[in-house]
Formats: structure tokens, C-alpha cells, sequence
């Protein structure tokens, strides 16, 4: 048995159970340690919901602090928010630009699906 699949092991009596369905619960990539499966979810999904296990996120809940090079979730709703103004929208890109959080940006961008085509326009006219 693994690390983590020994933490089930200091609960209380009859509580194993539950430790292995919360830490599947809140890290879904460590379900293989307790159930035999072979799929897992789609780590962009983790990313938009915001999940613990996202990699892009896991410092957040423990520093309680922006990374360096990260947004903030009230500049990445300003992002979204332009998505309807071009304009706007290359403006905040170019601002990422600037401060060095731009990678970060359209990273969190494309795990959001239903915004991929209005980025791909805009970075086209922020390369012009």
C-alpha cells in the first residue's frame, strides 16, 4: 500500500472508509490508490471549478496567497467579463503581458471551453 493510501489507515474505528472517500473526493488523480480504475478526470475541469487537486491551484489553499506569475479570481472574472469587447479584452491581455501573468492567463482561459474561440480572435489581433 502507498503513502497516501496508509493515511485511510490512522482514522478512527470504522471512519477508513469515509478518509478515502473524501481524499478521492478532493484529489481525484489518487483514486487509482483505493480503486482499481484506470480513468480520470479531465485536469482543465479541475482548473475551471477550482479545485484543491488542480496543480494550478493546490498553492492557493495553503498559502492562501497568489502564486508569483498568477491572477487573482477577481482580475480573471474582469478577463472573462470582457470577453464582449474585443478591445477590453486585448487591453487585459496586454496588461498580462506586462506583468508577467499572461502565460498563467490563457491557461486558466482554456480550460474554459466555451471561451477558446473569442481568445484565439483576440490573441490573433493582440499579434497585429
Amino acid at each position: 500500500m502507498s503513502n497516501i493510501g496508509a493515511l485511510a489507515q490512522f482514522a478512527s474505528n470504522g471512519h477508513e472508509e469515509k478518509v478515502k472517500e473524501i481524499l478521492t473526493q478532493l484529489f481525484p488523480p489518487i483514486d487509482w490508490v483505493f480503486v482499481e480504475r484506470s480513468g480520470r478526470e479531465e485536469s482543465d475541469g479541475w482548473l475551471r471549478d477550482l479545485r484543491v487537486c488542480s496543480e494550478d491551484m493546490f498553492d492557493r489553499y495553503f498559502l492562501l496567497a497568489i502564486p508569483e506569475g498568477g491572477i487573482s479570481e477577481e482580475e480573471f472574472g474582469q478577463v472573462i467579463s470582457s470577453l464582449g469587447d474585443r478591445g477590453q479584452f486585448v487591453a487585459k491581455l496586454k496588461e498580462a503581458a506586462e506583468r508577467k501573468t499572461l502565460e498563467h492567463l490563457l491557461g486558466r482561459l482554456g480550460a474554459r471551453e466555451s471561451v477558446r474561440s473569442s481568445c484565439a480572435c483576440a490573441l490573433y489581433h493582440l499579434a497585429l
